[in-house]
């Protein structure tokens, strides 16, 4: 049996994005105001397939603060394989890359694989205090 299909309201610009991002406070009192005043709408989103990417997402793209967006990620993560459900896990060879990158974070690491590329970091970030 297939799910059921639900219609999305109308009037809204779909979008999707990452599950990272930043929102301002004036923003997000919009949202909480939005979601108090619109349950139907959240409630679309109870059935729905990663929810975190397409949320805020949609909400900020279809609110006042559209023409504020910054598309710009502030994490370091490597793609190499398109076809990935993950990021590459980040390992010791690839710490200058992820230092010139002026990202504030990065992932995805894996302690089993590599836990260097963390002591790396951590070295890195106490020499600067």
């Amino acid at each position: 049996m297939l799910p059921k299909r639900y219609k999305f309201p109308e009037g809204f610009a779909l979008y999707g994005g990452s599950a990272f991002w930043c929102l301002t406070g004036e923003s997000i009192k919009w949202i909480n105001d939005f979601v108090k005043q619109n349950p139907k709408f959240v409630n679309r989103f109870n059935y729905t397939y990663c929810p975190d990417e397409l949320f805020y997402q949609i909400l900020i793209v279809n609110s006042p603060f559209k023409d504020k967006i910054i598309n710009t990620h502030l994490t370091y993560l490597e793609w190499s394989n398109v076809n990935a459900l993950h990021p590459k896990i980040l390992e010791k060879n690839d710490f200058d890359k992820i230092r010139e990158s002026e990202k504030f974070f990065a992932r995805k690491f894996d302690m089993t694989i590599d836990s260097d590329i963390l002591d790396m970091i951590d070295e890195m970030i106490l020499s600067k205090s």
